[in-house]
């Protein structure tokens, strides 16, 4: 991962509020596209919660957006994955 020194200019914009109708429960959720190296990212919340593959299990979760809607291709693991 590139790092870069140029300070990134994106603002975090509250009106972009993180989807709650998704089987994933976030229960703490980062608005993330702020501290992403890309410049035009569709990251926009890393969350951690209930997984929806099994409520009992937690998961951590990227949400991703096109701009336009929310996309189906939002990433989630296992906690103990993204800790290995």
């Amino acid at each position: 991962m590139p790092y870069s020194t140029k300070p990134n200019t994106t603002t975090y914009d509250p009106r972009k509020e993180l989807p709650l109708h998704l089987d994933h429960k976030p229960v703490y959720a980062l608005p993330y596209e702020h501290f992403d190296y890309v410049e035009d990212t569709d990251a926009r919340f890393i969350s951690i919660g209930l997984a929806q593959y099994d409520p009992d299990d937690v998961s951590i979760k990227v949400f991703r957006h096109t701009g336009e809607k929310w996309t189906r291709q939002s990433e989630e693991l296992p906690l103990h994955r993204v800790i290995d």
